[in-house]
């Protein structure tokens, strides 16, 4: 059984390959502080694996550029690796399921739905 994820992020670049685009992808972690501010207290790198059969169907997204933000919905698995000075590390990589462009104004218009006032008691 495959782990599914969901998420949104910012485009930091594109690498073509023969089999496919891998889309590198910035989430950025957010949190109150004690002053009741939003900050940014970590960012991850996802790479989200584009199979070549399927570069047309996000060609939109891919030809967004960079800081472009995009959402992400997949499949996710660890890749751990080594580093050329031998340290361990890893990288998620998302096979996308779903992957769109994400607008502020499509995300207002989602977010402020028009009130149906036909039910009001005035």
């Amino acid at each position: 059984m495959a782990i599914q994820v969901s998420f949104t992020g910012f485009i930091q670049g594109t690498k073509e390959f023969g089999w496919g685009t891998v889309l590198e992808v910035a989430h950025t972690n957010r949190k109150k502080n004690d002053a009741g501010e939003w900050e940014t207290v970590s960012t991850d790198y996802v790479d989200v694996i584009i199979d070549g059969k399927d570069v047309a169907a996000f060609k939109h997204v891919l030809e967004a550029g960079k800081s472009s933000r995009v959402a992400v919905k997949g499949n996710v698995k660890l890749n751990p690796y080594l580093t050329r000075s031998g340290e361990a590390a890893a990288k998620l990589k998302v096979y996308p399921e779903e992957l769109d462009l994400v607008d502020a104004v499509s995300t207002v218009k989602s977010v402020l739905k028009p009130l149906d006032l036909s039910d009001a008691p005035f």
